[in-house]
């Protein structure tokens, strides 16, 4: 069975739409990846903040990732990874 990116992904923007941190992380990731989406860092940064300020660890802990290593097109920013780690522990 292949997976529908595209249909996946427009499910899952809808649930973002309410509020849910799950889907918020899932259309983050879909930006991270390029699932059902065009590719971006940008995008993928917001929705993971997003998400994260709505209380998905998840998001949460992929924000650490990013700022320690210099990911999603981010400087490493070690306070804020400190800050993200923080709040997900």
């Amino acid at each position: 069975m292949t997976k529908d990116y595209n249909q996946v992904f427009t499910w899952y923007q809808k649930g973002a739409s309410l509020g849910d941190n799950y889907a918020e992380w899932a259309v983050a990731y879909a930006y991270e990846k390029g699932q059902g989406v065009t590719q971006s860092d940008d995008e993928a940064l917001q929705w993971y903040e997003k998400a994260a300020d709505n209380g998905s660890t998840d998001a949460m802990h992929r924000l650490v990732d990013a700022y320690q290593n210099g990911e999603l097109s981010l400087k490493v920013d070690m306070d804020k990874a400190a800050y993200w780690f923080e709040l997900a522990n």
